[in-house]
């Protein structure tokens, strides 16, 4: 299996590849510095060489036993080491990423302030999408318990409707023919008959107030109000759990690649074109 190729910068040079060997022995030499950075092909972004484990040798402090090695005895010093050869390639052909303009010291900074965004706004997407989501939900499940109560009234009240004007019309029918045939003693019946059902049908329908009708009013009413005092509450949720999914949104287009970045900044306008944009355009016009 091939080694991996390395890429570090030095000071303002941006200089690779190199083995993982060349890189351990730039290290060893003092070449590459732990606050240096250093990337490689499957790495998101440039890291200081001092969080690569077993890159940067740890020197322990000299102490008074320590002997001190001259290096004068052997009469001559070895020839220093030559460095690894440097590609000559042009950065964008080796596609290597450019290195991060604020410097990592090993913790911190613009780099990781942005890797934990990236952490912490798919979450964030997810959840104020589906709180979003539920609280107009619930509104609209809300609207329709409304809906609901007072069409139960509406339908009481037709059903009683069409139950005696049916009884009426019977009547009336038996009434004309009563007519017809001349029929004076039948007419006279049929009429009395009628007015005993407009009475009937009054006092029916003042039972039904007082009883199962004042029921369903009351029933419609209560879904009202609680409609009314929810409303506040789903509101809250609602215009959270939007923050909470435009930071999401925020954060991906920041630090996420390719399209994603780019649709999820035309959603995050969006959301606030149709959220807010009204209420500015009235804000407007009424100053």
């Amino acid at each position: 299996m091939a080694e991996a190729h390395w890429y570090y910068s030095h000071g303002d040079e941006q200089l690779g590849p190199v083995t993982g060997s060349q890189l351990k022995k730039l290290a060893a030499e003092g070449k590459l510095a732990p606050t240096d950075l250093v990337w490689k092909e499957g790495m998101d972004d440039w890291v200081a060489a001092s969080t690569i484990d077993g890159l940067v040798p740890i020197v322990a402090p000299p102490t008074a036993e320590s002997p001190v090695v001259s290096t004068t005895s052997t009469g001559s010093n070895p020839p220093p080491t030559s460095a690894p050869a440097i590609s000559t390639q042009p950065r964008d052909a080796l596609n290597v990423p450019r290195r991060s303009a604020a410097r990592s010291d090993g913790g911190g900074g613009l780099t990781d302030m942005l890797g934990y965004t990236r952490y912490i706004a798919y979450p964030a997407l997810v959840f104020g999408l589906l709180l979003a989501m539920m609280s107009r939900g619930c509104d609209q499940l809300s609207s329709r318990g409304i809906q609901a109560a007072q069409a139960k009234v509406a339908l009481a009240d037709q059903k009683f409707k069409s139950e005696w004007t049916r009884k009426r019309q019977d009547l009336e029918d038996d009434r004309d023919a009563a007519r017809e045939d001349e029929s004076t003693e039948r007419v006279k019946e049929i009429g009395t008959k009628l007015s005993e059902l407009d009475g009937d049908r009054a006092e029916e329908r003042n039972k039904l107030q007082r009883g199962k009708w004042r029921d369903l009013q009351e029933d419609a009413d209560s879904a009202q109000f609680d409609h009314a005092i929810g409303g506040w509450w789903r509101e809250l949720f609602f215009r959270f759990g939007t923050i909470m999914l435009a930071f999401g949104l925020l954060g991906v287009g920041l630090t996420g690649k390719g399209a994603d970045r780019w649709v999820c900044l035309v959603i995050l306008v969006i959301i606030i074109m149709n959220l807010y944009g009204t209420q500015i355009g009235i804000g407007l016009r009424g100053g």
